[in-house]
């Protein structure tokens, strides 16, 4: 269904952003869990503009595998 998106997820950078806003005050380096990571935009995103540690998993080893190189 979202294959074409460059995501290939639902969801934008814009939305990532302003949930990673309403989220408040987060500690120095969040540990966060992206389950169902896709090509891992979001993952990508949260590790940028919050410092976080992000553990990534999807069952697409393509996925992962884009996420290693990008990362």
């Amino acid at each position: 269904m979202h294959q074409d998106l460059p995501r290939q997820g639902p969801g934008s950078d814009a939305t990532t952003r302003r949930l990673l806003e309403m989220a408040g005050p987060l500690p120095e380096h969040p540990r966060v869990l992206d389950a169902g990571c896709g090509p891992g935009r979001s993952a990508l995103l949260l590790a940028e503009e919050a410092g976080a540690h992000v553990t990534a998993v999807d069952l697409h080893q393509p996925f992962l595998d884009g996420l290693a190189a990008e990362a």
